[in-house]
């Protein structure tokens, strides 16, 4: 039998975090982590001496590093290279930011490839129906690939105060979203301070 290279992690997020998930990352682990950033030069550099190991040529072979970290304007600019990967497991950071299914970065992530998907995010999906679609869409959650489906069966009882929609949609959300609201979290996280 022919043994598979392991495939590479890819986490998304937002370019002030980037940082922290490197640090975090080697912290916790052995993984070689590459950050992916910077102006046009930089990026060439990147990808020349640190995507492949220089046996195998560019563009050919396993990835040299184990997680490669984006940020959302470089997944967008540079969709292409990143969907050259076989992706083991793709993490979206703030992934409420994917909630507008019309986005060029939502359809840009759309476009890579990977086996595993975890949305992380901090911020609930309440704003609107449209918004809770945008996400559930971006998951691929059935049978949520049509807008009028979802409005029909979904957002228009719950837009209607009809309880029915609520928690239709609460089913759908505990099936794929594992959620800690803050009543759980309080006992656990210490009080406040504010350091000046």
């Amino acid at each position: 039998t022919l043994l598979r290279a392991p495939r590479p992690f890819l986490v998304i997020a937002p370019l002030t975090t980037l940082g922290h998930w490197k640090r975090e990352t080697e912290k916790w682990t052995d993984m070689n982590v590459v950050v992916l950033d910077g102006n046009a030069e930089d990026r060439a550099v990147c990808e020349e001496t640190e995507f492949y190991f220089s046996s195998k040529g560019k563009g050919r072979g396993p990835a040299k590093f184990d997680v490669l970290l984006v940020s959302f304007e470089t997944a967008r600019r540079l969709t292409d290279t990143i969907a050259s990967f076989e992706w083991a497991l793709c993490v979206v950071d703030e992934a409420h930011k994917l909630k507008d299914v019309n986005s060029q970065t939502t359809q840009s992530v759309m476009d890579i490839p990977y086996e595993w998907l975890l949305l992380l995010t901090g911020t609930p999906i309440q704003n609107s129906a449209a918004d809770v679609f945008g996400v559930l869409a971006f998951l691929h959650a059935a049978p949520l690939a049509d807008a009028a489906i979802f409005n029909r069966a979904i957002a228009r009882p719950i837009r209607e105060g009809d309880a029915a929609g609520l928690a239709r949609l609460r089913l759908l959300l505990k099936t794929i979203s594992l959620r800690r609201p803050k009543s759980v979290m309080g006992a656990a996280l210490p009080p406040k301070r504010i350091v000046v």
